[in-house]
């Protein structure tokens, strides 16, 4: 089987509520990528396109989200895992099944509270949530990699609420 390495840019946004900062989780449409689950996103994250990172994160958010937060670059974190499905990409591979090596560079974006009756999903996804991030540790539908990062995120946020 034919191996693709990806490098995809986005962001986990946030928010506080009461004090505790709040996590927009996306739930993958699977079918569109032809795979047989709809995972849950940390957040938005898309293919790097030209060389600015955050510039491709941007452009991610907005198609996803619908909203443009700004991003805050300071906190930059990688998250790397494989899996199998039939590419889209542009090219020879596309519509062929292959073996994935993805990373998805994740940066921050806060939003308020009210940017969430804003958010107009792609038809990449199929709904959004915005547990609070302890709330969102707890949850079955998430990698162990996918926590990690969370908990990274949660240690960065402790000190801002």
């Amino acid at each position: 089987m034919p191996v693709m390495e990806e490098l995809s840019t986005g962001a986990i946004i946030y928010f506080f509520k009461d004090g505790k900062p709040h996590a927009v989780l996306l739930t993958q449409n699977g079918a569109r990528y032809k795979k047989a689950t709809n995972d849950v996103d940390i957040g938005p994250s898309g293919g790097m396109e030209g060389n600015d990172p955050i510039a491709s994160a941007m452009r991610e958010i907005k198609e996803e989200t619908g909203i443009a937060p700004d991003i805050d670059a300071s906190f930059c974190e990688d998250l790397s895992y494989e899996f199998e499905a039939v590419s889209t990409r542009p090219g020879p591979m596309q519509g062929k099944r292959v073996h994935i090596k993805k990373t998805r560079r994740y940066y921050l974006a806060e939003i308020e509270k009210s940017d969430l009756l804003r958010i107009k999903l792609s038809p990449e996804h199929l709904r959004w949530d915005a547990p609070s991030i302890e709330d969102a540790l707890q949850l079955p539908t998430l990698y162990e990699g996918q926590k990690e990062l969370l908990r990274k995120v949660l240690q960065r946020l402790s000190t801002q609420a």
